[in-house]
């Protein structure tokens, strides 16, 4: 029973931090959009340093960015 309980409490706590993390995911994509709709130079530079930060994980000698 004991266990029962402790996997119950740890299942409401992973529940909460879930939500947690969503309610976060939803203000920032808010935020971001409020931001990007108001100033179109920082569209352009979240894009570019999105691009950059990909492009330092890929850690590749050399990449082709092809746009659309």
């Amino acid at each position: 029973m004991q266990s029962k309980r402790q996997n119950e409490i740890r299942i409401e706590r992973m529940r909460k931090v879930n939500e947690y993390v969503e309610e976060l995911k939803s203000q920032t994509k808010a935020q971001i959009r409020e931001k990007i709709l108001k100033d179109k130079k920082a569209y352009k530079q979240l894009i570019e340093d999105l691009l950059v930060q990909g492009l330092i994980k890929m850690m590749e000698a050399q990449l082709f960015i092809r746009c659309r």
